[in-house]
């Protein structure tokens, strides 16, 4: 188009036409400006479509990315699925609570991942969509089965949840029922050793050998009889209503149903104790024979001792003997045990047989004696001889008479005397046997004390929340046997020393009540304060217990609490770590740049909640250490794992920071590797739009342009070495991987092309340029005619000058048949030359002007007119008679009509204002 244009217009210039003036819009400036604005669209295109495909990149990536985490939430679910599905053999309330602790840790997760993970998916689904991605429908439809899946696994939980609560809710009722049989047991293991220990009384057989000793021991064993009522009427009794308890407690819903699973033991315990009260029964019936056996065979023997005493005493002299049981009647001894009293009682009754025998030996022998000596009578044939103081024989026997009348009455006397002390001394017994039994109650009574106060004061390792709960019903049970003894031996005690105490022995001879009251009040007393103390043990270990059980749900708390800051914490910084790794900086040197930004934020983002998260669980950590959390059934992360996922996440983020950079600095490598080899494909390429324009003619002679070009052909291959770096750079944007380059929309094969057709405009330009000039000389002469100018100046310029004078052009213009006068010849020296002489090249112009053609708008009037007659009109016919018919057709082509024929003087006027 080029050479064309700018052949144009020498070419009309030379005809002495006007300057052709393109249509608007199709001048080469219109032309250069179109191409250019083509360029510049389709740089802008290239950026753009670059800027395209990066962005499907990016989104592609970013699908992939949503494709991942979705098939990791699914894989999650899918596990979270089957452990929501799996029914747990719960057989405790630490396990039902366990499970329980587990599905809140499981649901909080499930939480933390809907929140976290599954909007993170639906965040890259928003922005999937905001770029009209083509596969958004796809995405979203990830997204809602996700939010089904969620929604079925909340639906699964929550039935979990149900059960998990039947469970716990059965297995509280189990482990209360259980802690009710191990009080049945406990109880049953009691009563075995009390009846243990009595079986042991009930079989030994003491060995007596005096009355105060059988009376003991017969009163001992009515104790016995007393302490097996009341002891079976609190302990079996109660252990039969624990049984029943029991064996009534029946747990039921919808979901589950317990019953005691060994009722067979609480019944054979039952049955055995019942057994072995009825063997004490047995040896009771037999012991009980014995022991009167041995109470009146002592009673016999103290007869026959006093007989033997008996025997003993009336040996003596019988004179003194009244005189001794005078003294002897009339004394009232001073008694003050049984003992003493039976003794004494037993010399009463020893006197009296004494005297009965004195009576019937010592008196009657002394009667008979009497009687003897009154009938001993001598009589002889000479002679006879009676006792001849017969009346004093018989005044000794009357006053001996009299003196045991005496005897009699003082015995009388002292015999009801005597018996009150055996019967005074017979109570005391009794009450010392009550108060025995009531201090060997009150023995017990402190053994029981003393166990309960040891497990009151007892302070058992807690570290667990059912371990609590177990012993506060070990606590309840406590307040419940504290109850029955309290009912039953304790009432006991202050009701036989009531009984003790209203006991009293009164008679006309003498009185008693138990000597020992202080004694009965200050057991009762004693008891009263151990259970005061007991009151006051039993509310401190109350309140340790219930701060152990709020310690150890505290402890529940922050294990549970633990497990999900250690699982939220992990699952974030997992995703973080995942980001880091999956991190998009851009795929431009701009997009990289702004990234920077966004990097910056994300670090300072997530260094803040890493710290925030960081602090958080270390506080916790130390709660939990600082209230004694040694192990977490439910987690076993501690603070060095939690740090190993940070510096996990921290790592990821590092590697990300570092990638970043080095991607920056890669972009920035490639963009200066772009802009290098912009500058030189740009330079070059402006160099030839420049050259172009150079050479494009303006006001610049044909000559001048055909020098310039000319001096371009010959620096052709220097500069053609410009495009040996050009591809080179562009060879190493290609290793580099570079694609797209946003300096310039210029490849190597461009300015190639651009180079090979400036090198043909030149040759073409120069081959145009040169064919011009040698027109614009010939100027309608021919070449032979040329030929025939240039040798004829030969002849005539004898030195070879190129130049001839005056006088020389004169003969040469008559040499051809031009004869010209001086005038002529001075004039065409003074035009053509310099008026002395004229060069070679004013000699041809002069010649070609003055054989050549002569196209002036005058001459092709004058033309037309010649042509036509000098009609004022133009015909056809006319012009086809002297004129190629190709030269009609284009003036008939143009020609506007005229009447007669056509208007050749418009058509010549329009050519020419061109």
């Amino acid at each position: 188009l080029e050479p064309q244009y700018t052949g144009t217009a020498p070419r009309l210039s030379d005809k002495k036409r006007p300057v052709f003036q393109p249509p608007e819009g199709c001048a080469l400036s219109d032309v250069a400006k179109t191409m250019k604005e083509l360029e510049e669209a389709e740089a802008e295109r290239n950026v753009a479509l670059h800027d395209e495909l990066n962005r499907q990149r990016r989104l592609l990536k970013l699908d992939g990315q949503h494709k991942e985490r979705n098939a990791k939430i699914e894989a999650w679910a899918a596990d979270h699925e089957k452990y929501l599905n799996t029914k747990e053999d719960v057989r405790s309330v630490g396990a039902a609570q366990l499970q329980l602790t587990l599905l809140s840790a499981r649901g909080t997760e499930r939480t933390d991942v809907f929140q976290g993970s599954v909007a993170d998916v639906k965040r890259i689904g928003d922005e999937l969509e905001s770029e009209k991605f083509e596969r958004t429908a796809e995405a979203r439809a990830r997204e809602e089965a996700l939010d089904a899946r969620f929604h079925e696994l909340g639906s699964l939980a929550a039935k979990k949840h149900e059960i998990l609560d039947d469970d716990l809710a059965r297995e509280v009722f189990r482990a209360d029922v259980r802690v009710k049989a191990v009080a049945h047991k406990n109880r049953y293991e009691k009563i075995l050793a009390w009846v243990a220990e009595k079986e042991a009384y009930l079989k030994t057989r003491e060995v007596v050998d005096n009355t105060p000793e059988a009376q003991l021991q017969v009163s001992l064993l009515a104790q016995y009889v007393k302490e097996n009522k009341s002891f079976h009427g609190s302990h079996c009794v109660a252990l039969v209503k624990l049984g029943e308890d029991i064996m009534a407690a029946k747990y039921e819903s919808a979901l589950s149903s317990w019953t005691f699973e060994t009722p067979e033991e609480l019944v054979e315990r039952e049955k055995d104790v019942e057994t072995r009260f009825a063997a004490l029964a047995d040896l009771h019936a037999a012991k009980k024979p014995v022991q009167d056996d041995h109470l009146a065979r002592e009673l016999h023997k103290d007869k026959l001792r006093r007989l033997n005493n008996l025997h003993a005493e009336n040996f003596g002299k019988i004179e003194a003997w009244v005189a001794e049981k005078r003294d002897y009647l009339n004394v009232r001894e001073s008694i003050d045990n049984t003992t003493d009293a039976l003794r004494h009682l037993g010399l009463l009754e020893n006197y009296v047989s004494e005297n009965k025998n004195f009576q019937d030996t010592q008196v009657a022998g002394l009667k008979a004696l009497g009687g003897a000596i009154n009938a001993d009578v001598y009589k002889t044939e000479h002679s006879e001889y009676t006792w001849e103081d017969p009346a004093q024989l018989k005044d000794r026997e009357d006053k001996t008479d009299a003196l045991l009348v005496e005897l009699a009455g003082l015995h009388d006397a002292k015999l009801p005397v005597l018996k009150d002390h055996v019967a005074r001394e017979a109570h005391k017994d009794s009450l010392r046997i009550d108060a025995k039994g009531h201090g060997e109650l009150h023995a017990s009574i402190l053994a029981w004390y003393t166990e309960t106060a040891a497990y009151l004061k007892a302070r058992p390792e807690i570290d667990s929340v059912p371990e609590a709960q177990l012993q506060l019903s070990g606590y309840a049970n406590y307040e419940a046997e504290k109850a029955m003894v309290t009912e039953t031996s304790v009432a006991q005690l202050k009701s036989d020393g009531a009984a003790l105490l209203a006991d009293v022995y009164k008679t006309e001879y003498s009185e008693y009540s138990w000597e020992d009251p202080e004694g009965i009040a200050s057991r009762e007393g004693d008891v009263d304060s151990k259970w005061a103390e007991l009151d006051q043990l039993a509310a401190t270990l109350k309140v340790d217990l219930d701060a152990a059980l709020a310690r150890e749900q505290e402890k529940e708390r922050l294990r549970l609490k633990w497990t999900d800051v250690a699982g939220s914490f992990k699952r974030w910084a997992a995703e973080r770590g995942s980001e880091a790794l999956a991190a998009i900086f851009g795929y431009s040197l701009q997009e990289v740049e702004a990234f920077e930004a966004t990097l910056k934020n994300i670090e300072a983002t997530t260094a803040a909640q890493s710290s925030q998260k960081t602090s958080e669980y270390e506080a916790l950590w130390a709660e939990m250490e600082k209230i004694g959390i040694k192990e977490n059934a439910y987690c076993s992360d501690r603070p060095e794992d939690l740090k190993a996922a940070s510096d996990g996440m921290e790592a990821a983020s590092h590697a990300r920071h570092s990638d970043y950079y080095k991607e920056l600095e890669k972009q920035r490598s490639d963009d200066a590797k772009c802009k290098e080899f912009a500058d030189l494909i740009n330079s070059f390429s402006e160099w030839l739009s420049a050259q172009k324009d150079a050479i494009g003619g303006g006001n610049a002679s044909m000559e001048d342009q055909l020098a310039k070009i000319e001096a371009l052909r010959s620096e052709k291959d220097a500069h053609g070495q410009k495009l040996g770096p050009i591809k080179d750079h562009e060879a190493k944007l290609e290793e580099a991987g570079i694609t797209q380059n946003r300096h310039t929309s210029l490849q190597y094969k461009d300015v190639e092309v651009q180079w090979e057709g400036f090198l043909m405009l030149l040759d073409k330009k120069a081959e145009m340029l040169k064919e011009l000039i040698e027109l614009s000389k010939l100027r309608g002469v021919t070449q032979e005619e040329w030929d025939e100018f240039n040798a004829n100046f030969g002849k005539f310029d004898k030195d070879s000058d190129d130049k001839i004078s005056s006088k020389e052009f004169k003969a040469l213009m008559y040499s051809v048949g031009e004869e010209l006068s001086k005038a002529q010849a001075a004039e065409v020296m003074e035009n053509h030359g310099d008026g002395q002489a004229m060069t070679k090249q004013g000699y041809l112009e002069y010649m070609v002007q003055l054989a050549g053609d002569s196209d002036t708008k005058e001459n092709v009037l004058d033309g037309f007119a010649l042509l036509n007659n000098y009609e004022g009109v133009c015909k056809r016919d006319n012009l086809e008679r002297v004129m190629p018919a190709d030269d009609v057709e284009f003036i008939y082509g143009t020609i506007p009509e005229k009447e007669g024929g056509h208007d050749y003087e418009a058509w010549t006027e329009e050519v020419f204002s061109r």
